[in-house]
């Protein structure tokens, strides 16, 4: 069987991390552990602002 034929789907593995961070979030214990968490989103977001805007510049492929 070829590997085109298996339908296979990419993850979309920002908004895995992403979700994570927020679960961690959510889960949180203290406002440090509450804080370290938001930066982690935070710094998430940014790197994929930062990813799109790069891909539209250079007219290539934002999914790899």
């Amino acid at each position: 069987m070829k590997f085109s034929e298996w339908g296979y789907t990419r993850p979309d593995y920002s908004k895995i991390k992403i979700d994570d961070c927020k679960n961690m979030m959510r889960k949180a214990m203290s406002y440090q552990m509450f804080r370290d968490s938001w930066l982690k989103v935070k710094k998430n977001l940014k790197y994929i602002t930062e990813r799109i805007h790069y891909c539209m510049c250079c007219v290539m492929s934002v999914t790899g």
